[in-house]
């Protein structure tokens, strides 16, 4: 099974349903494929229920990709909200195997609170590789240390110095839900 970096797949569950998930494993794995899914209606709520070895039906990939090879030498930007850090795994860990064809990295990822974060196990190996990690969250609980607030306050504070060459050299990849998409690109 062979995908590029932002493509996604079918999944089928005979006589539930098919829904269309974002691969987010590492594109040089071939011989597996990880899917990070949210239980929200029949099918991913039956998926949840079912245990290892259930037979699925997969179709795919399907969609474009993120053009990572255009990026070499430059610097990236990947920008989450919510469950959108699941599609964006696939070039996070695209740049980590092929870390010395881009300049700086990061990754600006927020939640609505920290019980919602993702993928926290990976966020130490992220930052091993030369990848600058920022989070925040909408609504902080007690335990809460980082910044509060949208994306678009990390984007801002980056952003403050628009001469800098840093950021006229950079590619932004945007996953997360729309309502986000205005506020970013209009800081972008």
């Amino acid at each position: 099974f062979k995908f590029r970096p932002g493509q996604f797949l079918m999944l089928e569950l005979p006589g539930i349903g098919e829904a269309p998930f974002s691969i987010s494993s590492s594109p040089v794995m071939h011989g597996t494929v990880e899917l990070c899914i949210r239980k929200v209606g029949n099918l991913t709520n039956f998926l949840a229920k079912v245990g290892r070895g259930t037979r699925v039906g997969i179709r795919g990939p399907f969609g474009t990709s993120f053009p990572m090879e255009e990026m070499h030498g430059q610097n990236i930007l990947l920008i989450a909200g919510g469950l959108g850090l699941a599609p964006l795994r696939a070039p996070i860990a695209y740049v980590q195997e092929n870390r010395s064809r881009f300049n700086n990295v990061d990754i600006i990822y927020g939640t609505k609170d920290p019980s919602q974060l993702l993928f926290t196990y990976q966020y130490d190996m992220w930052r091993k590789d030369d990848i600058n990690l920022h989070i925040i969250v909408e609504k902080a609980n007690k335990s809460w240390k980082g910044p509060v607030g949208m994306i678009t306050k990390i984007l801002e504070k980056m952003f403050s110095k628009r001469n800098d060459p840093f950021y006229k050299n950079t590619y932004a990849i945007v996953c997360g839900p729309p309502v986000m998409f205005k506020f970013v690109c209009n800081t972008l």
